[in-house]
């Protein structure tokens, strides 16, 4: 009997804990404490090998820019950076992250370093969501929403109607 009403509950309570996921206009509203990521590959990515998705939180635009996968694979195992494997499969990869709100930096580390398009900084990461595409050989950011560009705009319009 505890069972069943164990079972009732969940079932009652995941439609009202996904409700607070979405707006009124169906979009999708992230925790702000948290930076969703979503990655896109299918069984040739990377040619079929392992991709690994480095973050990085505090990171700093000078460090940013300087680093190369050489001076990443010496810094990977710093308590600053996280990492993600993942095989390369048809389907998508979702990471929900706690983050602060201090920029955030994210790699791709491919078999081949691509000359661009293979790490981003985000200066904003608190409820933002980011999404890529990793195909054969790239990486490419398909959705870029930053929480605070969002508020920005919605209180430039909402005085704009005054």
């Amino acid at each position: 009997m505890l069972r069943k009403f164990k079972f009732l509950a969940l079932i009652l309570t995941l439609p009202l804990s996904a409700c607070s996921w979405f707006s009124s206009s169906g979009q999708v509203v992230a925790p702000t404490n948290t930076l969703n990521i979503n990655i896109q590959m299918e069984k040739t990515s990377n040619q079929g090998h392992a991709i690994t998705v480095l973050i990085e939180q505090p990171a700093d635009m000078q460090s940013f820019v300087g680093q190369s996968y050489a001076s990443l694979s010496q810094e990977a195992l710093n308590k600053n950076i996280s990492r993600y494997v993942y095989l390369p499969k048809s389907e998508n990869h979702h990471l929900v992250l706690p983050v602060s709100d201090t920029p955030l930096a994210i790699y791709f580390i491919l078999d081949h370093q691509p000359v661009s398009g293979w790490n981003y900084l985000i200066n904003s990461p608190q409820g933002a969501v980011q999404s890529f595409t990793v195909n054969t050989s790239n990486v490419t950011r398909t959705q870029n929403i930053e929480l605070k560009s969002l508020s920005k705009d919605s209180s430039k319009n909402s005085s704009d109607k005054k």
